[in-house]
């Protein structure tokens, strides 16, 4: 137990010290620069506005969704690819392998998501006011812009983040399950682009209700209630389906493994 444990640990110390969990943040922080510029030409704009538009429809987020992969998305394909994994497994089972990867992928990618938000803000911070009391959406009175009705701008946009913590941990899963089919990284890479429009015209064809649509749960633009309800419905819609993408990894990583 203790050589699975030690496993464990260095599977995690792989994920957040290696160069690619820095890129990881570094991008998403540049993602959000990038996205925010065209704000930024107004006079007067503070740093809960640029982050509000920018969690807005802007096309240059689909990035976001091959950002979630940087960390360890790709892992499983490279380990398949270097035959690593062959080595891995004369240390533990492949199916501690498999749980040890698939958690340390959730885990970096929520990290590198949350750090690379906050350094925007950090950064931003630098040279703008962070909000203005008088800045108040039409969409006001309804959940999370209550936020800024009673002076919490902090809890405003970590509300916006967290969402986004949870999105990217769910799409960096089904990259890392779509590289036991595909061992290719570039496939895996653009995995959450692909699953993400097809799941879209699943959507639109099934006619679902919004409280089901990736996309604007993910922007928050889904009125659930309360600022409580949805944050907790919202996190829990992505934890949900990336726990079944995390079994459905582990099985066909273990089978993959065993057959190799």
């Amino acid at each position: 137990m203790t050589a699975v444990l030690r496993y464990y640990r260095t599977d995690l110390r792989r994920a957040f010290l290696s160069p690619r969990f820095l890129g990881a943040v570094l991008v998403v922080c540049l993602i959000y620069v990038v996205s925010a510029l065209p704000e930024m030409r107004h006079d007067d704009y503070t740093v809960v506005e640029l982050f509000d538009a920018v969690n807005g429809f802007n096309s240059l987020m689909n990035v976001f969704l091959v950002a979630s992969v940087i960390c360890y998305g790709t892992s499983f394909c490279a380990d398949r690819q270097n035959h690593f994994d062959r080595y891995l497994t004369i240390r533990v089972s492949p199916s501690h392998y498999a749980f040890s990867r698939v958690v340390s992928c959730w885990l970096s990618t929520v990290s590198a998501v949350f750090l690379g938000c906050w350094l925007f803000v950090s950064v931003m911070r630098l040279g703008v006011p962070l909000y203005d009391a008088s800045y108040v959406m039409e969409e006001g009175s309804v959940d999370f812009y209550m936020l800024l009705q009673d002076g919490k701008p902090l809890l405003f946009l970590q509300y916006f983040i967290l969402i986004r913590m949870f999105a990217a941990g769910m799409w960096s899963t089904a990259a890392l399950l779509s590289s036991t089919f595909f061992p290719s990284v570039f496939v895996t890479m653009a995995a959450p682009l692909i699953l993400n429009r097809l799941y879209s015209v699943v959507f639109y064809l099934l006619k679902l209700p919004f409280r089901f649509s990736i996309d604007r749960l993910t922007d928050a633009s889904v009125y659930l209630g309360s600022v409580r309800h949805g944050l907790i419905y919202t996190c829990t819609f992505f934890f949900a389906i990336t726990v079944l993408l995390a079994i459905a990894f582990f099985f066909r990583a273990r089978r993959v493994m065993k057959n190799a």
